[in-house]
C-alpha cells in the first residue's frame, strides 16, 4: 500500500508539471496604469517563485532517485523489476505509460521552456521592480577576512605580488650584520611608532617572531610609543627646536655643490657607507692580440 501511494504521488507530480508547462505565459510588458502595473508586478513575482519552486522540486526528486535507500529509488526499482517480468506486450495499455513516466528520469530534467521563462521573468523584475524601501546598507561594503589579511601584508608582501622581504625577515637580516652582543641590544630595544603600529596584535606578533629568530633563552623587548600617530611629528618638532638644528641642516650651497644625494650625519640620520668599488671581471673583457697592425689611411675629398 505504501509503495502504491508513492507511485501515485510521482505520477501526480509529473502530471502537474505537464499542466503547468501548458499554462499561458502571459505578457512581460507592464501596463501604464499604476493599479494595473502593481497587479502585473505581483503576478510576475508569483510566477517567478512558482518556477523556482518547480526547479528546486525537480532537483530534489532527481537527487532522491540517485540515492539508493530512498523511497523514490526503491519504488523505481520495484516498477522496473515488474516491467522486466511483464513480457513483450508492454505499451498496449494506457496504464503502461503512467508506469513509464514513474521510472523515467527524462521527466525530471530541467525544462528548457521553464529556464527561458525564468530568465524572462528575472529580466522583467530586474527592470521594473522598485528597489526595497530599506536601502541603508546599499553603501556598505561587507568584508570577511579582508581586515585580517591587510595587516598581514607587513609580514608577507608576497600576498599582493611584491617580492620584497617582510618585517620579520628584514629584522632578521639586520641582526645578522652585527655581533652577538649588539644583536642582543637591538633585540631588547625594538620600538614601534607610526599609525600602522596601532594594528591590534602587532606587538604580540613581533614578540613571537623575535622569539623564533633569536637564540634559545635570549631576551627581547618590544615597546610601543604612547601616541604612535603623532610620535614622529613630536620628534621632528623637538629636533627642529634644538640648538644644533642649523648645524645638521643642508644649506643651499651644500645642495648645489654636492647634489641632492648628499647626507649630513647626525644622531637622527642614516649612516653614510661608502659604495664598494665595482668588481671588474677580466674574463669578460675582449682579448687584445699583440700582432694587431695599425694603419693610417688618408682620404682625399
Amino acid at each position: 500500500m505504501r509503495i502504491e501511494k508513492n507511485k501515485q504521488r510521482i505520477v501526480a507530480a509529473a502530471t502537474a508539471e505537464e499542466n503547468l508547462e501548458t499554462r499561458p505565459t502571459g505578457r512581460l510588458n507592464p501596463p501604464t496604469e499604476p493599479e494595473a502595473f502593481q497587479t502585473w508586478l505581483n503576478e510576475t513575482r508569483s510566477k517567478y517563485r512558482e518556477l523556482v519552486a518547480r526547479r528546486e522540486a525537480r532537483r530534489a526528486r532527481r537527487a532522491a532517485m540517485v540515492k539508493r535507500r530512498t523511497a523514490a529509488a526503491a519504488e523505481r526499482m520495484r516498477v522496473i523489476s515488474r516491467l522486466a517480468a511483464a513480457g513483450d506486450d508492454f505499451g498496449n495499455q494506457d496504464s503502461d505509460w503512467d508506469a513509464y513516466k514513474s521510472i523515467s528520469r527524462e521527466a525530471d530534467s530541467d525544462s528548457e521552456a521553464d529556464g527561458e521563462r525564468l530568465m524572462e521573468l528575472e529580466e522583467a523584475l530586474r527592470e521594473y521592480e522598485p528597489p526595497p524601501a530599506n536601502s541603508s546598507q546599499h553603501h556598505q561594503l561587507h568584508l570577511a577576512i579582508e581586515p585580517l589579511r591587510a595587516p598581514e601584508l607587513m609580514f608577507q608582501p608576497s600576498m599582493m605580488g611584491n617580492l620584497e622581504a617582510g618585517l620579520a625577515e628584514t629584522m632578521e637580516y639586520v641582526f645578522k650584520h652585527f655581533s652577538p652582543e649588539d644583536q642582543l641590544l637591538l633585540a631588547n630595544n625594538v620600538f614601534l611608532t607610526g599609525g600602522s603600529s596601532q594594528f591590534p596584535g602587532l606587538k604580540e606578533r613581533l614578540e613571537r617572531e623575535l622569539l623564533e629568530m633569536r637564540p634559545f633563552q635570549s631576551t627581547h623587548k618590544v615597546v610601543v610609543a604612547k601616541n604612535p600617530s603623532l610620535d614622529a611629528w613630536y620628534g621632528a618638532r623637538d629636533f627642529a627646536g634644538s640648538n644644533e638644528f642649523e648645524n645638521w641642516c643642508i644649506s643651499k650651497e651644500d645642495y648645489y655643490e654636492m647634489g641632492g644625494e648628499y647626507l649630513k650625519e647626525h644622531y637622527a640620520s642614516n649612516k653614510y657607507y661608502k659604495s664598494p668599488a665595482p668588481i671588474v671581471d677580466n674574463t669578460l673583457a675582449p682579448s687584445i692580440d699583440a700582432n694587431v697592425v695599425k694603419e693610417e689611411i688618408v682620404v682625399d675629398c
